[in-house]
C-alpha cells in the first residue's frame, strides 16, 4: 500500500477517540483500524525500517521512504486518538510500541488487576436477570455486553452459556416458553440471535392478549358510564318537568306565585328595583325560606298527581266546613280538575243554599 493511498483513506475514516474509558472496546477498534493501513506490526512488534544498501534502486529508495512513513504514521494514528489529558502523559514516547504499551499497563492493569476486573464482571454475569418492566430487547444488549467486556479480559464464554443464562434469568411470565424450548431444542446448538428471535415473538405475542384484556376492560367501563348517564339524563329530565311560574313581581323567581312571595311587603324587593344583585345578596334566612318553598311546591305537584275523585271530595266536605276561602286555595294550588269544579260547585250548593 502506497503512502497516497494510506493517506486518502485516512481521510476518510476516524481515528478511534480514547478518553480514559472503556480502554478494552477502545483497543479492539483502534487496532482494526491501524491494520487497515498496514501499520499493526510497528506497533505490536516495533518492526525497524530495514536500512538501504549501497547504490540502491530508485524502487528500494522509494520501498525505504514507505516503510519510514508508516513508522512514523503509526505514532501520528496514537496521538490523534487520544484526549489532551492523556496524551500529555505519552508525550515524551518516541516509537508506537512504547506509547502503546504505557496505555495498556495505565488502563488494563497488571494480571491481578485484569483478574480482580474479569472476577467483577463474572459475579455480575451469575447476578444479571431480567425485570418485568424491562424487554428482551433491552436485555438481549445489555447481556452480550457484558459477555463481550469477559472476553476482552481473556475469559471463554460459549454461545450456549449465554443461552442457558437468557432462560433462568427469564421473568415468570416466560416460564412456558422456557419450558418449550428446553423440551425442544439443542440448547448447545441454538445461537444468542435465534434465542432472541424465539423471547421476542412470545413476547409479542403476550402484549397482544394485555391490549385485548385492556380493550375488554374498557369496553366493560365506557358500559357502566353509559348506564349511569342515562340514570342521570332521566333524573335531569324527571327535574326539568317541575312546574314553573309566571316571574315573581317582587323576587323575580320562577318557582311560586307572586301572592307567596316570602319577600312581599320587604322593600329591599318590589318589581321596580330588585337586582340579581338584590336577591343573591339576601339573608341566609332568605335562602332557606326559598329552598323550602321549591321543595313544597315539588312535594304539592307530586300530591296532586295522586289525588282521586273520592279523595277530592273527602277534602272538600271537610274544608267547607271550617274554611270560607277553601274555593280560592284550592284553585290557586291547581288541584281543580274539571270534575272536581263541578263537585265542588255542587257541595257548595248543598252546603249554601
Amino acid at each position: 500500500m502506497s503512502a497516497d493511498m494510506a493517506t486518502g483513506s485516512s481521510a476518510a475514516l476516524q481515528v478511534p477517540q480514547f478518553s480514559g474509558e472503556n480502554y478494552q472496546i477502545w483497543v479492539v477498534k483502534m487496532k482494526s483500524y491501524l491494520k487497515s493501513f498496514g501499520l499493526w506490526e510497528y506497533v505490536a512488534e516495533d518492526k525497524q525500517v530495514p536500512a538501504l544498501r549501497a547504490n540502491p534502486t530508485i524502487a528500494q529508495i522509494k520501498q525505504y521512504e514507505e516503510e519510514k512513513m508508516k513508522k512514523d504514521k503509526a505514532v501520528t494514528c496514537l496521538h490523534s486518538a487520544l484526549t489532551d489529558s492523556i496524551f500529555t502523559s505519552i508525550m515524551d514516547l518516541e516509537t508506537a510500541k512504547s506509547i502503546w504499551d504505557e496505555l495498556k499497563n495505565r488502563f488494563e492493569g497488571s494480571e491481578r488487576v485484569k483478574s480482580m476486573k474479569l472476577l467483577t464482571l463474572k459475579r455480575e454475569f451469575e447476578n444479571l436477570k431480567m425485570k418485568d418492566s424491562e424487554t428482551v430487547k433491552d436485555y438481549s444488549s445489555k447481556l452480550p455486553d457484558l459477555v463481550n467486556q469477559m472476553r476482552l479480559y481473556g475469559e471463554v464464554v460459549e454461545d450456549y452459556n449465554v443461552v442457558e443464562k437468557m432462560l433462568i434469568s427469564l421473568p415468570e411470565k416466560f416460564e412456558a416458553k422456557v419450558a418449550a424450548i428446553e423440551e425442544s431444542c439443542d440448547l448447545k446448538k441454538m445461537t444468542i440471535s435465534e434465542m432472541v428471535s424465539i423471547l421476542k415473538a412470545q413476547e409479542q405475542r403476550h402484549a397482544l392478549r394485555n391490549d385485548g384484556d385492556m380493550e375488554k376492560t374498557f369496553l366493560a367501563m365506557n358500559k357502566g358510564k353509559h348506564k349511569g348517564k342515562g340514570k342521570m339524563d332521566a333524573a335531569s329530565s324527571e327535574s326539568g318537568s317541575r312546574v314553573r311560574f309566571p316571574p315573581c313581581t317582587t323576587c323575580k323567581r320562577t318557582n311560586h306565585l307572586a301572592e307567596d312571595c316570602w319577600h312581599k311587603g320587604n322593600h329591599k324587593f318590589n318589581a321596580h328595583s330588585a337586582t340579581n344583585g338584590d336577591i343573591e345578596n339576601s339573608t341566609a334566612n332568605s335562602s332557606k325560606i326559598n329552598k323550602f318553598s321549591s321543595q313544597c311546591n315539588n312535594k304539592r305537584s307530586s300530591l296532586c298527581n295522586k289525588l282521586t275523585t273520592p279523595m277530592i271530595m273527602y277534602v272538600m266536605s271537610t274544608c267547607l266546613r271550617y274554611h270560607k276561602h277553601v274555593w280560592q286555595l284550592l284553585q290557586r294550588y291547581g288541584m281543580l280538575t274539571v270534575g272536581a269544579q263541578a263537585i265542588w260547585l255542587e257541595m257548595q250548593d248543598v252546603h249554601h243554599p
